[in-house]
């Protein structure tokens, strides 16, 4: 390696601390929506500091949100009957998360997501398994009303 790249490009980002941590709001947001009887965002908070590819050591934060689409808000809802999206409102190929696994489940003012997405091989249009989706866990229902 080229000590000079190092100390010039490397170096910078490794004593300002570079870091992204990410977390999600214990709350999620349960709301109407236009297509599907209800529409559920949970939010992402993003934070860090640099980015090596625009060689910048700044400080960033911004949330973003996943959306879950479906039409019941009792119960057990099987992923065949969810829509999973990283853009609001984006309900269609190719925006929308196919082929998951699992199920979200209402219990009182709780909402359990427990779901797994599929991983593709490089080149395959078939699932060559399946991941736990990253945002799973336990959330208090808030009515966006």
């Amino acid at each position: 390696m080229n000590y000079k790249i190092f100390l010039i490009f490397i170096l910078p980002f490794i004593l300002t601390g570079c870091y992204s941590i990410e977390t999600v709001d214990q709350k999620v947001i349960i709301g109407n929506s236009d297509k599907y009887n209800f529409e559920i965002q949970i939010i992402v908070h993003n934070e860090g500091r640099g980015n090596i590819h625009n060689l910048d050591i700044n400080k960033y934060e911004f949330k973003n949100s996943d959306w879950i689409y479906l039409n019941s808000n009792k119960g057990k809802i099987k992923s065949s009957d969810i829509i999973l999206t990283h853009e609001r409102k984006k309900t269609e190929y190719p925006w929308l998360q196919s082929e998951l696994n699992g199920y979200i489940e209402f219990i009182n003012d709780s909402l359990i997501v427990k779901l797994r997405t599929p991983y593709y091989a490089e080149g395959n249009n078939k699932p060559k398994y399946w991941v736990d989706y990253k945002y799973n866990g336990k959330y208090l229902t808030v009515s966006s009303e």
